[in-house]
């Protein structure tokens, strides 16, 4: 039970930043394309 509630903790803080660092890079690499 322990090692279930952990991974729930674990995912709802990773999630988050996996969504953040997908969107800062799309948005780098749009950047990156207007640059050139």
């Amino acid at each position: 039970m322990e090692i279930l509630s952990m991974n729930v903790v674990v995912s709802a803080i990773v999630d988050p930043w996996v969504t953040t660092l997908s969107f800062v890079v799309a948005l780098a690499m749009r950047i990156q394309d207007r640059k050139k």
